[in-house]
């Protein structure tokens, strides 16, 4: 089992965009970015398994159909 050494680079979609993307500098696995946190006290990005608490406010939720 891989301890994800997790880094955020930013891959060209064309020559005016671009889209940040997060993987694994080991075993280069990439983490969708809503199960990515940033730790300003360790100064790394890390691996919450669950969307960070802001996106569970019911503002930020969308709609119910």
């Amino acid at each position: 089992m891989c301890s994800h050494h997790i880094v955020s680079d930013d891959i060209d979609i064309d020559p005016d965009r671009s889209k940040q993307i997060f993987y694994c500098e080991i075993c280069e696995k990439t983490f969708h970015p809503d199960s990515i946190t940033y730790d300003k006290k360790g100064g790394k990005w890390i691996y919450t398994e669950e969307p960070p608490r802001e996106l569970d406010t019911p503002e930020l939720l969308p709609p119910r159909v």
